[in-house]
């Protein structure tokens, strides 16, 4: 009766690193599966071949898989910067001047090379729990997180880190990073990488470093904060590869697809737009997670590669962007570049980031409105910086974000000080990459 009772707890504590692993679940995505359009591999195959790869080869593949860096070379480095995407490393890039740093990716830099043991340990145990709690059709995002949480208890304890830094705050293996950290007494960072939505998991770090108000009041509302909240603006923004757009008139339009839009569908857009407003040229860009690559013949528009060139630098050619519900309507006002929302890419108009409401964007609900807001944008570009200011603390106050980043011991290189009012002009011409 007491093995049964010991059982019983340490099963309850495993559903417990489960759930929080998986927070993603309890957002309604379950984008592990999701191609999004048909111009994808078919779905039915995608998910079958993935289910093996994920269930069979990838943990036994991780038992022969060689660090990309030596034992010797991670024990000297004290700061831990995960990495876990693109959009992680731009985020946290600029610290990687803190003293003894390092980009540490999962599975790259540190491996799981454990993983297949804890998997087959606990995976009658996890079949039995997701049966009883009627969650058997997430088998394999359970099955994904097994035995993170325990490889991040090992490696921690091996490598001794004093600090992690996170850009991200809801993929399972650095969720089981972070838990892991906290166990052992390590402190750790967040660090804002991109808009906050309402279905985020609560902020649960040492230290978090928000943008703005936006991103606090939304924090707040969606639950209890635990460690200390520094807002501090959006780093990223500092850049001297971010450059403020001084355009008076919209030459450029760029077109952020995401995965479930058709390409074909995005180019006929482009083409009726082009009917209405024919002196503007248009750039498309698929989002980074997105395999499909774009063709086009025409001269009208060009591609700007997510594999090639990172977000600003897309954004240093265009004066307006047209997107769906996405965080990159932010990053584009920051920049001084007219946003607008159109209801072309998504007809549903879910504003999930307030960015509608808070008068950040415009919105276009129809064809002939987003061509009318081209059109006008066109003879007079509108200064939109300014409304950006309830989601950057700099530009809402001019903090002094590098004397706040100084007290936790962490360091950003001088390439991306602000000075003065933090973006640099440019030419109207806006051939402006640096």
């Amino acid at each position: 009766m007491k093995l049964l009772r010991i059982i019983y707890n340490r099963m309850y504590e495993q559903s417990l690193l489960w759930d929080a692993s998986v927070y993603f679940l309890k957002m309604g995505s379950t984008h592990i599966y999701d191609q999004g359009t048909s111009e994808h591999m078919p779905r039915f195959i995608y998910t079958i071949s993935y289910f093996f790869y994920r269930v069979f080869i990838f943990p036994l593949f991780l038992i022969f898989r060689q660090q990309i860096m030596t034992s010797e070379e991670l024990s000297k480095k004290h700061t831990w910067l995960i990495d876990g995407s693109m959009t992680d490393r731009i985020a946290l890039s600029p610290l990687i001047f803190t003293n003894n740093s390092t980009f540490v990716l999962p599975n790259g830099a540190i491996v799981y090379r454990r993983l297949i043991a804890y998997k087959i340990v606990w995976l009658i145990p996890l079949l039995y729990w997701l049966f009883k709690k009627n969650r058997l059709k997430f088998f394999i995002h359970y099955y994904d997180v097994l035995g993170m949480y325990e490889e991040s208890l090992r490696l921690l304890k091996k490598y001794r880190p004093n600090k992690l830094v996170f850009a991200c705050d809801h993929v399972p293996i650095q969720v089981a990073l972070k838990n892991a950290a906290e166990t052992l007494g390590i402190n750790t960072y967040y660090f804002q990488h991109a808009s906050v939505a309402k279905h985020f998991p609560p902020l649960n770090f040492t230290v978090s470093f928000l943008d703005g108000q936006d991103a606090f009041d939304k924090y707040l509302k969606i639950g209890t904060i635990k460690g200390q909240v520094e807002l501090i603006g959006n780093i990223k923004s500092r850049s001297k590869s971010g450059i403020l757009n001084t355009s008076t008139s919209v030459k450029k339009v760029g077109i952020a697809i995401n995965r479930t839009n058709k390409i074909s569908d995005m180019i006929q857009l482009v083409d009726i737009i082009k009917d209405n407003c024919p002196n503007v040229k248009f750039i498309l860009r698929n989002h980074p997670a997105d395999r499909r690559s774009i063709d086009v013949t025409s001269q009208d528009y060009l591609v700007s590669n997510p594999k090639e060139e990172t977000t600003l630098q897309f954004f240093n050619q265009i004066d307006l962007l047209i997107a769906g519900n996405s965080g990159i309507h932010l990053e584009a006002v920051m920049l001084n570049i007219v946003s607008v929302y159109s209801g072309g890419l998504e007809p549903n108009m879910w504003d999930s980031y307030g960015f509608i409401k808070n008068g950040l964007i415009e919105s276009a609900s129809s064809m002939e409105a987003l061509i009318e807001i081209i059109n006008k944008e066109s003879i007079q570009k509108s200064n939109v910086v300014s409304r950006a200011a309830y989601y950057d603390e700099y530009i809402n106050s001019n903090c002094d974000y590098e004397g706040i980043l100084g007290a936790y011991d962490l360091k950003i290189s001088p390439d991306f000080r602000r000075q003065d009012i933090g973006l640099i002009s440019v030419k109207e011409d806006g051939d402006n990459l640096i």
